[in-house]
């Protein structure tokens, strides 16, 4: 526990830490797939710095896993950060971490996407949140396994909220595919080989 609060303190002062530094507060069960699922410190740095552009908004992680992105955003930013992960055991174990390290911004909900209305959110990071529903060489663990017509759905949800969001709403895709991205999202900028993309909303 002292080691995890001495690399939540370099996180909060914004010094550099290494990712498996990070993934290795959790047990071995999260981490397997952590190269492929997890947010990287630099990448989520990078993104909730543009998505908090005003102090204390809503910021929503569409798929959130363990809660890399929002724990790592909520140290260095004022916003609060809601995750939504249909995985009980991730959010349990988020949701145990953000208790023990006292991080108040944050907090991890285990639902399903289809159930979450996007408004009231000023941001909203997307990490391709449903691949693993077109391909079940990526799935983290046998609770989801592939399906067409369940990405379809997630998908069709999801474009809908953030087409009907308020000017002015800030969204950040990580290898997320631009057709996910509606028409009335300006991109404003994007990094390493159009990868990691910045959207305000029209």
């Amino acid at each position: 526990m002292k080691m995890q609060t001495e690399i939540v303190r370099k996180i909060r002062s914004k010094e550099d830490v290494p990712d498996e530094d990070f993934d290795d507060m959790f047990p071995p069960e999260f981490r397997t797939h952590s190269n492929q699922h997890f947010t990287s410190i630099f990448i989520a740095k990078t993104a909730a710095q543009y998505l908090c552009f005003t102090e204390h908004e809503q910021i929503l992680d569409v798929g959130s896993g363990i809660g890399k992105f929002c724990i790592v955003g909520a140290l260095q930013n004022n916003a609060r950060f809601i995750g939504v992960e249909l995985r009980k055991n991730f959010v349990e174990a988020g949701n145990t971490f953000i208790r023990d390290h006292a991080i108040s911004n944050v907090h991890f909900i285990n639902d399903n996407i289809l159930n979450v209305s996007f408004k009231g959110f000023k941001g909203v990071y997307l990490f391709n949140p449903f691949f693993e529903l077109l391909d079940n060489k990526s799935c983290i663990d046998d609770q989801l396994a592939s399906n067409k017509n369940a990405y379809d759905s997630y998908f069709n949800h999801v474009f809908t909220e953030l087409e009907n969001m308020n000017a002015g709403t800030r969204l950040v895709a990580y290898y997320t595919p631009e057709e996910q991205i509606p028409t009335n999202f300006h991109k404003v900028q994007s990094l390493f080989g159009d990868t990691l993309r910045f959207y305000e909303k029209k």
